[in-house]
């Protein structure tokens, strides 16, 4: 899928400069130490992130061996990100590992679905949206012919 390239610039800063230092995305952090390493340079680090205010809390539960794995992989690492969805169809994944840094632990949809013990189901409901021409559409016109379509059943049920 090609995206608009208009008015996006040709090359993307990922840091942002201050007067005592430069601040990077933590999953930028393992490449830029590479990279200065393969220079010889040694980079002078200082943690300036906002760490919040703390708050007592505790966790009062069982993890399933699944994400028990996922957590010991991720105190490993002194930054982590968490996210279920880390390849996407849009391109937007190298924003993802920008922000979140690298894959730490992965687990397999298909191995999961073997493990569920429940089963998929997909459940056909009729509604009056059809598209009369053979013509192909794009995702965009489809959600507008559907919108229109939700749009007119909700004002016959507001009739009733």
């Amino acid at each position: 899928m090609r995206l608009p390239t208009w008015n996006k610039p040709r090359i993307l800063y990922l840091y942002e400069q201050f007067p005592k230092y430069i601040a990077i995305p933590i999953g930028c952090f393992d490449e830029l130490k590479g990279l200065l390493s393969h220079y010889k340079i040694t980079p002078i680090v200082s943690d300036e992130r906002n760490h919040g205010i703390p708050i007592d809390v505790e966790f009062i539960g069982n993890l399933k061996e699944e994400q028990a794995k996922a957590v010991k992989e991720l105190i490993k690492e002194e930054t982590g990100g968490l996210s279920a969805t880390v390849q996407r169809k849009d391109g937007q994944h190298p924003i993802i590992f920008m922000n979140l840094g690298k894959i730490r632990y992965s687990v397999s949809a298909k191995k999961q679905a073997l493990k569920r013990s429940f089963e998929h189901r997909v459940i056909v409901c009729r509604t009056a949206f059809n598209i009369l021409d053979d013509r192909d559409h794009n995702i965009q016109e489809l959600l507008r012919l559907f919108t229109k379509m939700l749009i007119e059943i909700s004002k016959l049920f507001l009739m009733l």
